[in-house]
């Protein structure tokens, strides 16, 4: 298991430096918070949590439509808390680094502050899982599977805020009988770099 967390942060940060130095039209920061939960028929209540989020960006244009609209693909590598508590208020934490590869189109581009639309795929790598802050690696997978669907609005001056939800779609329990897929929402804003 700390080979895999090793080589997925190799990973990670390999496509960080490739996001950052590849001469995109955009490289960026963005950091907020996040409303975390699961879908789950694991016994208990279990209720949502929230956390912080935070990484960089790249955007690729691939379509632009003078002050008409922009099409473009957004590669992230993030940090994200995840989790949720239970029925005795007791915090169950995923800590995990997130990389969505988002499609976002720009609407109305020409306006001072341009709404957007993103969706996308989104791997998430386990960073550390913990139950009380007692540690429960050895029962959550490595790696999550999900699905981003996000809208906001970014302004000529390269600051944006958007609204996002992560649809985990893969089992996070190692486990054959029981599930346990992660759901998140996040507010975040950012900042375009260039």
């Amino acid at each position: 298991m700390k080979n895999k967390k090793i080589l997925s942060l190799a990973l990670v940060f390999t496509l960080a430096a490739a996001v950052m130095f590849a001469s995109p039209l955009g490289v960026g920061v963005t950091a907020g918070g996040t409303l975390s939960f699961v879908d789950s028929n694991v016994p208990g209540d279990k209720t949502p949590r929230y956390g912080v989020t935070g990484g960089i960006f790249g955007t690729f244009s691939l379509i632009e439509i003078e002050n008409t609209m922009d099409l473009s693909v957004r590669p992230e590598v993030l940090f994200v808390m995840k989790g949720y508590k239970d029925s005795n208020d007791n915090k169950v934490n995923f800590n995990t680094i997130e990389v969505p590869i988002l499609v976002k189109t720009s609407i109305l581009s020409g306006l001072s502050a341009a709404p957007y639309v993103m969706v996308g795929p989104t791997v998430g790598i386990l960073l550390s899982a913990d139950y009380d802050k007692i540690s429960i690696d050895g029962n959550i997978k490595p790696f999550d599977i999900g699905v981003v669907f996000g809208a906001g609005v970014e302004t000529e001056n390269g600051l944006g805020l958007d609204v996002r939800f992560n649809l985990g779609v893969s089992n996070i329990i190692d486990s054959d009988y029981l599930h346990m897929k992660n759901r998140t929402i996040s507010i975040m804003t950012s900042y375009s770099l260039l």
